[in-house]
């Protein structure tokens, strides 16, 4: 019987132990500081629109990698396209989405 009653107060003893309060900070979470390195890309951000073009080799060059037949047209004029891309911070700062 006392043995049963020493076994007893042993495991109250672990449990109320183990239920004390925790050695680490108990609140939430603290939100990381933005790396200072983020800043370089900071001239990225904004709206932006571009104008490319993008020139073939000349017929003669197109005709010398090309097989024949298909190489025809190819190298005449330029390509041009327009775009435009947004790009922004997320996550507090700590992305950037484009």
């Amino acid at each position: 019987m006392q043995r049963h009653i020493t076994i007893g107060m042993l495991t109250l003893i672990v449990i109320i132990g183990g239920c004390a309060q925790p050695k680490g900070p108990t609140g939430p979470p603290q939100r990381p500081d933005v790396p200072a390195e983020m800043a370089m890309l900071e001239p990225f951000i904004g709206n932006w629109t571009g104008t490319a073009e993008i020139v073939s080799p000349s017929p003669e060059e197109m005709k010398a990698m090309m097989p024949e037949g298909e190489a025809e047209g190819a190298g005449d004029e330029p390509m041009t396209f327009d775009g435009e891309n947004t790009n922004r911070w997320t996550l507090n700062g700590m992305f950037m989405v484009g």
